[in-house]
């Protein structure tokens, strides 16, 4: 099964699951500090308009004074949305904010980045940096991560100990999980 059906699976299992998953993805208290572009952004997102939403942030991203975390992860949250694995991963390599903002979702997304171009031993590197969630659904999304980039790396033994933790946190896809 694609990464792709297993997110949406995920999204559904969600109890507070929304028509669209950005919300999954946008922490409650994202600051944009009044900026209206990001903000505009942000509501872009929600709607579901992820591309409209990397249209929006690109000029601030290319302003060294308006660029800012928020800014970027809101770049690489819509870049994922419409499958723009490498510019999730070029937004998001070497920020030092990863592990300590938006409740660690910027490490999450660059591990799927690194899966998605079959940059296996960087996909771990991340899934292994990506600090457990208190939410079950985003936890089992970071030990599927995890599970997947060892399964490919060879670790099979520990990629299905890992799928079994991750079929824990998410009961209404443990059945696939178990597979």
């Amino acid at each position: 099964m694609p990464l792709t059906k297993l997110w949406l699976l995920f999204s559904l299992a969600s109890p507070t699951a929304q028509p669209h998953a950005p919300d999954s993805l946008l922490p409650s208290r994202l600051r944009v500090d009044g900026d209206t572009v990001l903000l505009d952004v942000r509501g872009a997102l929600e709607r579901g308009r992820p591309w409209q939403a990397s249209r929006l942030v690109a000029p601030v991203l290319a302003d060294s004074s308006r660029r800012s975390a928020a800014a970027v992860y809101l770049a690489a949250t819509a870049a994922s949305q419409w499958k723009g694995w490498r510019e999730v991963g070029r937004l998001l390599e070497g920020e030092q904010w990863l592990d300590t903002l938006f409740n660690g979702r910027g490490r999450i997304l660059l591990a799927r980045s690194a899966l998605e171009a079959r940059q296996d031993s960087a996909a771990l590197v991340h899934a292994l940096a990506a600090s457990p969630a208190a939410e079950p659904a985003t936890d089992a999304e970071r030990l599927v991560l995890l599970a997947r980039a060892l399964e490919r790396t060879g670790a099979r033994d520990s990629a299905a100990a890992t799928y079994r933790r991750a079929a824990e946190r998410v009961p209404a896809v443990a059945d696939w999980l178990w597979l």
